[in-house]
């Protein structure tokens, strides 16, 4: 209630003002940063770039001289990219063959790493308040994957099976599990939530060139607080080697499963970096109406 009344007692002053502008008018800019996909389960988080292009609508009323309060809306497409990754790797499981045997795999790689690239809508909408020059904007942002792709490199990967009936280990070996060529490269469509709310916040400034006409700089810090990502996670088979049981062609089945699908249920977008923009504008000034005595001769 008090930051109602606040609020109130700021317009009221700003109407009273000798001089009162408002900027109303388009704001055409230009964004560049670093942005993540923070996943859970215990994977590493790595930044990627992100870079597009913004067009808003600000309007702001002024509440004295050289404050003005709003709002901007507006639209921003953009690419970003980030990677997930996991290090000294090893994992262990037994599976059989058509005997049945028992087969005791443990697969060992150097790194998994997961490289996610999208193409995105944003739709911002924001209080906009400036000062001295000085601009912040909070509010939040509606982001849309419009495209998104990703791929996983898998580096040193071995295939070590050990039959303990019979003492034997293998390595490698095509009838138990080989990585075709180590098959160290895949890629295909990305899983990323493709619809998601970010709570959104802008610090800068704003130089006037003309009545009409401003450019700005601001830093901004975008966090996603709520998205239709749903993921079960599968377990530890990020090589999922599948039991052999073609009699015919004793060779099994390999599946190089994605980290985020193996081990993630729940990511949240995060970006950092700045946005240069123009805006163009129409500034009407509100007169203060004076009153002035008449003094009258009388004769």
């Amino acid at each position: 209630m008090r930051t109602r009344y606040f609020i109130t007692v700021l317009l009221v002053f700003g109407m009273s003002s000798a001089a009162l502008a408002q900027t109303n008018g388009a704001a055409f800019g230009i964004f560049g940063g670093a942005s993540w996909w923070k996943a859970n389960g215990d994977l590493t988080n790595t930044p990627g770039a992100t870079f597009g292009f913004e067009i808003d609508y600000v309007g702001r009323a002024a509440l004295s001289s050289n404050t003005e309060l709003g709002a901007k809306i507006g639209l921003a497409i953009g690419f970003a990219s980030a990677s997930h990754q996991l290090t000294n790797y090893t994992e262990q499981y037994t599976n059989q063959d058509y005997y049945p045997e028992n087969l005791d795999y443990t697969i060992t790689a150097d790194t998994y790493k997961q490289w996610q690239k999208q193409w995105q809508l944003m739709v911002p909408v924001m209080l906009s308040l400036k000062t001295h020059g000085v601009v912040l904007n909070v509010g939040a942002k509606m982001m849309c994957l419009l495209t998104q792709n990703r791929q996983l490199d898998v580096t040193n990967a071995h295939i070590n099976v050990y039959y303990p009936d019979y003492d034997v280990p293998t390595i490698d070996y095509l009838a138990t599990g080989r990585l075709q060529g180590f098959k160290d490269h895949q890629s295909g469509t990305g899983n990323m939530p493709k619809l998601s709310v970010l709570l959104a916040g802008e610090i800068g400034y704003e130089w006037t060139l003309s009545n009409s006409s401003h450019i700005g700089l601001v830093a901004y810090v975008d966090y996603s607080v709520w998205n239709n990502y749903s993921n079960t996670p599968a377990g530890h088979r990020l090589i999922d080697v599948a039991p052999i049981m073609n009699k015919e062609y004793p060779v099994p089945d390999i599946k190089v499963n994605y980290l985020t699908d193996t081990y993630a249920d729940k990511v949240n977008y995060l970006s950092v970096g700045v946005r240069f923009y123009y805006l163009l504008s129409s500034k009407s000034t509100k007169q203060k109406h004076s009153s002035y005595p008449c003094h009258c001769l009388i004769n």
